[in-house]
């Protein structure tokens, strides 16, 4: 996949030489995109690890939280281990991936995600991401240091076949705040209906979003469908209005 689109991010991390080792990892396979939320230590771009990627770790945009750094994504993938884990949403292993062309496609943004070196990823952070990603390693040692974990999955993508051919423009599939929006309006459309009653707005949220995903909409139609359950929202306000404003007369 084209290497502009592809963006490695680490969350909370805490070893800058781990920073730096990732940085040099993805200068390697020809990444250069590193995205860095809430680094624990403040000097980390300093990490003399960075050897020959220095200007990539200059580069790298500092985010508050995982959110902000999807932005623009059309696709992410949460690294985690599935040692002592129970992983709800989609889940690949690396070679899988890598053998699922469309989910690959080099012509739209794809975000890795790395967690820090003590806790890895939060469940919350892999509810972001549209599916999970473990790379296989052997169950007496399941978990891996962050920045080979990073040169691993780099190598894998460097991999990947031919481009697919280009999407049209109407297409092209949702970015990942544009996902969010439907999520939204549908969750406000569940509570305004009565459904999916017992769950928390959050649970809610990531159950809508992961069903939007499954159905690999197109931002058109992604957009049609947020417009829509903004619609209805609005019709069955107008008629609790009615019904109320009938009530009183």
């Amino acid at each position: 996949m084209k290497s502009e689109n592809v963006k490695i991010i680490l969350v909370h991390p805490r070893n800058p030489l781990n920073i730096g080792g990732a940085a040099r990892a993805m200068a390697n396979f020809g990444f250069s995109e590193l995205a860095v939320v809430e680094p624990f230590e403040p000097a980390w771009r300093e990490a003399v690890s960075a050897v020959g990627a220095e200007d990539l770790m200059k580069q790298a945009k500092v985010y508050a939280c995982l959110a902000d750094a999807l932005s623009g994504c059309h696709r992410s993938f949460a690294l985690t281990t599935a040692h002592n884990r129970t992983i709800t949403g989609k889940h690949f292993t690396l070679p899988e991936l890598a053998e699922t062309p469309d989910l690959l496609d080099g012509s739209y943004k794809t975000a890795f995600v790395f967690g820090s070196e003590k806790t890895g990823l939060s469940a919350e952070d892999i509810d972001l991401c549209t599916a999970a990603l473990t790379i296989p390693t052997a169950a007496r040692q399941p978990s891996m240091n962050l920045n080979q974990a990073v040169a691993v999955c780099c190598y894998e993508l460097s991999k990947t076949g031919k481009p697919l051919p280009s999407r049209r423009h109407t297409d092209a599939p949702p970015s990942t705040e544009e996902l969010g929006v439907a999520a939204e309006k549908l969750q406000e459309l569940s509570v305004r209906c009565g459904f999916l009653r017992g769950v928390t707005k959050q649970e809610r949220l990531t159950r809508l979003r992961h069903m939007l995903e499954s159905f690999r909409l197109s931002a058109e139609n992604t957009h049609f469908v947020t417009a829509l359950a903004a619609r209805i929202i609005v019709s069955l306000n107008g008629n609790q209005k009615g019904s109320t404003k009938r009530e009183n007369t």
